[in-house]
């Protein structure tokens, strides 16, 4: 499989449907031309704070269409990305950017009276706002507004010279064993697992891809990237806290017309436990899980319900490896299994 950035597989889609929705986040929405613009700015504000092939830069906010366009604008930079929570406690984003050492930060104006508990980590004092809200001055801390940064009116072609290999990503571990550990993860996985799902799943043009994950996890990236580089919508709720409210998640589902699924067993499993009957998901395809074990239990009670009409894909593939590696499509006999494959 020939090996393409996945920041190139996006923007050919956006020069080839600028019009078409890229991004659906309840009231706000973006279309492919609009975000491969905005994106190509944030690549010219980051490059002119220094940010160059393999440097980190720090993305703290918690807007779905401005995670994303931070980390287009990333890579297109030719730098390496590093979501940092704003849910996450304070201790853990101290850690967390102190191993990442950010040549510069993309924030929000409300995030910005935290950042003193980050900024020790940086290996400069560069804040790029993604918004035009109220910013208070930090000390030490250079603050640029992207509405305010004007990019050259020729055609920026940053990833013309990415490599396969080139850093693209930090994830950390859970840090259940003491402290988190920081993954370095590279174009050519992420590249690959996209067009593999996408092609495996049929996913095209205007396929609508639930976005539930938290960006400071690495399952994030196949929420964003295998609709992006294929043309289809990304969809996330209004509030990530809807994935603990299955009830209203259910509804989520149906109304926005999801039709690839991607959640943990658990998540599945609070699903099923609202009472689902045939009427419901009538344009989703898919459930892709990951994360957690798979249970034969609910395999069962969810083949009852929708038999194979809603196909389930069971992934495996700890952070360190970049998104997945194994992938089992569940058949109608692994019912019977003790352990799902």
């Amino acid at each position: 499989m020939k090996q393409e950035s996945i920041q190139h597989l996006f923007s050919q889609i956006a020069r080839q449907a600028p019009s078409s929705l890229a991004v659906d986040a309840g009231r706000k929405r973006i279309s492919y031309g609009e975000l491969e613009e905005r994106a190509e700015k944030l690549a010219y504000a980051l490059r002119a704070c220094g940010v160059t092939k393999g440097s980190v830069t720090g993305i703290f906010t918690s807007d779905s269409i401005d995670i994303i366009t931070g980390i287009l604008g990333t890579l297109k930079a030719g730098g390496a990305f590093c979501p940092l929570d704003p849910g996450f406690p304070d201790k853990r984003l101290e850690i967390m950017s102190g191993s990442a050492s950010p040549q510069a930060l993309i924030t929000s104006s409300q995030f910005l009276g935290r950042l003193s508990n980050l900024i020790t980590g940086f290996s400069s004092k560069k804040v790029i706002l993604l918004d035009d809200g109220p910013a208070r001055p930090c000390d030490g801390v250079e603050i640029l507004r992207l509405s305010a940064i004007k990019a050259p009116e020729e055609e920026t072609n940053f990833f013309s010279d990415s490599d396969p290999d080139d850093p693209c990503s930090i994830y950390f571990t859970s840090g259940s064993t003491g402290k988190p550990k920081a993954i370095l993860g590279r174009l050519k996985g992420i590249d690959h697992f996209a067009r593999w799902e996408a092609e495996a799943l049929s996913v095209g043009a205007g396929t609508r891809v639930s976005q539930l994950a938290s960006p400071s996890f690495d399952g994030f990236l196949k929420d964003v990237f295998v609709p992006l580089c294929a043309g289809g919508v990304v969809c996330a709720p209004e509030t990530r806290k809807m994935v603990l409210e299955p009830e209203r998640l259910i509804d989520w589902i149906d109304v926005e017309g999801i039709e690839v699924l991607h959640c943990v067993p658990s998540v599945l499993r609070s699903l099923l436990n609202q009472g689902l009957d045939a009427k419901y998901f009538s344009g989703l395809k898919w459930v892709v899980l990951a994360g957690e074990a798979l249970l034969p239990a609910d395999v069962r009670r969810w083949m009852e319900v929708f038999g194979e009409r809603i196909g389930l894909v069971n992934l495996y593939g700890p952070t360190e490896t970049t998104v997945t590696k194994l992938y089992h499509f569940v058949q109608a006999e692994d019912r019977e299994r003790t352990s799902i494959p």
